[in-house]
């Protein structure tokens, strides 16, 4: 759902950039064929040998102070690689007046300066099952309304997320156990941060109020009406309001 209202937000702003004069409207698309081999899947699973293949597709397109950015793959070969065999990462509209960006649309939020565990990258969301050599592709957008004011070498975000989108987990099923997934939070997210970068040092700090990323798995007694069931698995999005600080 997400995928098609970012697709559908993005086609209704490209009108914008329209000029008679096609110098008027700078553009920049790139594409790239990926293949590759894994000796197991990421579901945490028996599937082993995975050849993979897909197609990653790149546009940017600016106008004066306006910009749009497409960022798109395919994924063909083995369906198990991945939990969706294509995505739109993003599609998003920025508007850059001085000394301020405004970014409304789908978009891959990364804070925090750490590459591997960074507790402060707590924003867009993984497929951890995608089989990648590279982390950054397992990246998912998520639809969300970003302002940034820009003041010598500081910078203040504000983003609202109207939706919450989880990470995709590996989570095997054991036989005879069903999985239940909790309601998720149904209000918007939002979150600030202030950022200093120089030449000699970068730190941020930030506050989020949402959920996390990573679900919690709980075990609950069954019911009479399951009496061949012991127990019921249920993922839950624990509530993670709090600040963050980044360092580097």
């Amino acid at each position: 759902m997400q995928s098609i209202a970012a697709a559908v937000f993005a086609g209704l702003c490209l009108p914008i950039f329209t000029r008679t004069d096609a110098q008027q409207l700078p553009a920049d698309f790139k594409g790239s064929m990926r293949a590759g081999f894994a000796s197991s899947s990421r579901h945490l699973d028996a599937e082993q040998n995975l050849f993979t293949a897909s197609l990653w597709l790149r546009g940017d397109a600016t106008a004066e102070s306006l910009a749009v950015h497409v960022d798109a793959w395919q994924q063909f070969g083995a369906r198990e690689t991945s939990d969706a065999t294509r995505t739109l990462r993003e599609a998003y509209v920025t508007w850059r007046p001085a000394h301020f960006d405004l970014r409304v649309g789908k978009q891959i939020i990364s804070w925090g300066r750490a590459d591997k565990l960074n507790p402060t990258d707590n924003l867009s969301p993984k497929d951890l099952t995608l089989v990648t050599p590279d982390d950054d592709d397992q990246r998912l957008g998520t639809l969300a309304a970003q302002a940034t004011l820009f003041v010598a070498n500081y910078s203040l975000a504000a983003i609202w997320l109207p939706q919450f989108r989880p990470s995709v987990v590996p989570l095997p099923v054991p036989s005879g156990i069903p999985i239940k997934q909790m309601p998720a939070n149904e209000r918007g997210h939002w979150a600030v941060k202030l950022e200093r970068s120089d030449a000699s040092i970068d730190w941020s700090l930030s506050y989020l109020d949402g959920r996390d990323l990573s679900p919690d798995i709980s075990a609950s007694a069954a019911g009479e009406a399951e009496p061949t069931v012991s127990a019921s698995n249920c993922m839950n999005w624990r509530k993670r309001p709090g600040p963050g600080f980044s360092l580097r």
